[in-house]
């Protein structure tokens, strides 16, 4: 019973962290693509309005839930350690998602341009995660 509730914190753990990790595909998307979207859109005001929405809540909630991410990685960790396995790849994306974690909330207290460079990190250390995650699933 508790692997099992291991393995659903660990699923919990994965889909928030997915969708924190959403704010980083909308970024990109916004940066790189969303002039080509809005140029054939013209005119489509209910399209650009629910755009804004839903990036705005995005925004709002990326910290919550990275921060739900790894505090539940913890109970995570100590239910599968103590009563399934020991997994070298599921510490190394840890040991990873508290350096993002702590990245993002030490550059959430910076000025804007002592920020850059740690948000490059965050975006760099994230999507290290990502592929530890991937790896760790497999």
């Amino acid at each position: 019973m508790l692997e099992q509730i291991g393995k659903n914190l660990g699923w919990v753990v994965v889909w928030t962290f997915a969708f924190a990790i959403m704010l980083f595909i909308i970024r990109y998307i916004n940066k790189n693509y969303m002039t080509q979207i809005t140029n054939k859109l013209k005119g489509k005001k209910n399209y650009l309005e629910k755009k804004k929405k839903t990036i705005g809540f995005i925004i709002k909630k990326h910290k919550m839930f990275g921060l739900i991410a790894t505090s539940v990685v913890f109970l995570h960790l100590a239910i599968m350690w103590k009563y399934v396995e020991f997994s070298i790849s599921g510490i190394i994306a840890l040991v990873l998602m508290v350096l993002v974690a702590g990245v993002g909330v030490i550059s959430t207290y910076l000025k804007k341009q002592k920020k850059a460079p740690l948000t490059k990190a965050h975006s760099v250390l994230a999507l290290s995660l990502l592929i530890a995650i991937i790896v760790h699933l497999t």
